[in-house]
């Protein structure tokens, strides 16, 4: 392809331009991106290229518009304009992957970090200074396929400064798990489903609370919910351990768990 330097320079800023803006594109519903990916995918087949519907949604994603497709033709005319539209196109392509491969290495070292941090596998057995902040977030990130997959919502209202405690973190994570995975069990068909997280100080005690909007529990079995292999649940999806564990922890650290 015969292009000056300045007609390079030109395709290579446009570029450069659209992805230094990617996090600030507008979000898009289903229906306005597929109508501008046919928009798009239109104008380039006017313009000779032959397969515009498989570059129009990457394209698209990069907030490509059709000033932009002009704007490129005008610098390299209709004889280069499809092959410079598909070297752009495999470029966007290859960042692309690049942001997808850095958001999974992300998510593999905070899911690696907050497994560390729940069971607290590197650290002393004795007692010692626990953020509970920490704990409840480290114990969302464990819990959020589950999150995912039923679509809840977890809405967050916790104390700045809150104290923090002397005791067995790990313990400690075992509780927010235990109670969280019943309230998500509680509410997978609760429509607009939601948890509420809530700390605050309470002279020498602090207290978490945690609320779903659920069904909520029968008047006739909520003294039962603690004792040893009681369930609600189907045969195979309860053991009746969990809040029997949460109770023992509880009293193991001083404190009290209610509903």
């Amino acid at each position: 392809i015969q292009m000056t330097g300045e007609e390079v320079d030109a395709v290579n800023e446009l570029l450069m331009d659209k992805l230094s803006q990617l996090e600030s594109i507008e979000e898009l519903s289903l229906m306005e991106r597929t109508d501008k990916e046919d928009e798009i995918a239109d104008w380039l087949e006017d313009h000779g290229v032959e397969d515009g519907y498989e570059l129009s949604p990457d394209l698209v994603e990069f907030g490509f518009e059709i000033d932009d497709l002009e704007s490129i033709l005008q610098k390299t005319s209709q004889a280069h304009f499809e092959p410079v539209i598909q070297w752009v196109h495999n470029n966007l392509v290859t960042e692309k992957m690049v942001g997808d491969i850095q958001e999974a290495s992300s998510r593999i070292s905070d899911l690696v970090g907050s497994v560390k941090s729940y069971t607290h596998m590197d650290q002393s057995p004795d007692k010692q200074t626990a953020d509970l902040h920490k704990g409840l977030r480290n114990t969302i990130t464990m819990l959020q396929h589950k999150i995912k997959k039923h679509s809840l919502e977890i809405d967050k209202d916790l104390q700045e400064g809150l104290p923090h405690i002397q005791g067995y973190p790990g313990e400690i994570n075992q509780v927010f798990t235990n109670i969280l995975d019943n309230a998500m069990d509680a509410i997978s068909e609760t429509e607009n489903a939601k948890i509420e997280l809530r700390s605050t100080s309470d002279g020498e005690f602090v207290r978490i609370f945690i609320q779903d909007n659920g069904p909520g529990i029968p008047a006739d079995i909520l003294e039962k919910i603690f004792e040893p292999f009681f369930t609600t649940k189907n045969v195979g999806e309860g053991t009746g351990m969990g809040l029997d564990v949460v109770k023992k922890i509880m009293d193991h650290h001083n404190g009290k768990v209610v509903v």
